[in-house]
């Protein structure tokens, strides 16, 4: 993993607790922007439909819906710093790490550790607060970890990791 600059900012807590501030990767704070955009023109489209007509339940709950997730968006992108300007530590994994891991049945798998505002974009990105994530975060390339997952509790081993 490379060395992050001296002069970047503190880095979120590697203990097992999410930081208190989003972190996001670039493109992660861009595909949550172009969700955002097309959000705000959904709640805009659905409020126009609010003037328009009679009240309908469904329009109604679908813009409480939407408004809601709107400002959620827009704190976690007002809000967010960079995992590229956090201090990377080339011993442990951290959030915005792309890791591989070895699966008990010999195959593997990569997946980014993000932030669970991030994490729904696609399927590579874990959150770093789902048991996978909150396992193998501070950990090091080499070791075994287990993870208590949903289907019961397997083992992996750490392959490969690099910033994201």
């Amino acid at each position: 993993m490379a060395a992050r600059s001296p002069s970047a900012p503190l880095a979120p807590p590697r203990d097992e607790q999410p930081p208190e501030r989003p972190y996001l990767t670039a493109l992660g704070r861009q595909l949550l922007a172009e969700r955002f955009r097309v959000l705000a023109q959904t709640v805009s489209e659905l409020h126009d439909a609010l003037e328009g007509a009679p009240h309908r339940h469904e329009v109604v709950d679908a813009h409480r819906r939407a408004s809601r997730e709107l400002a959620r968006l827009h704190r976690v992108l007002r809000d967010a710093g960079s995992v590229e300007h956090v201090p990377d530590d080339p011993n442990a994994v951290e959030l915005g790490d792309r890791v591989v891991i070895r699966l008990p049945d010999r195959s593997t798998r990569t997946y980014l550790i993000v932030d669970s505002a991030e994490a729904p974009l696609d399927d590579a990105r874990i959150s770093a607060t789902s048991p996978l994530g909150r396992v193998l975060l501070g950990r090091h390339v080499g070791q075994e970890v287990e993870v208590d997952g949903t289907d019961g509790s397997y083992r992996c081993t750490i392959l490969h990791a690099t910033r994201g």
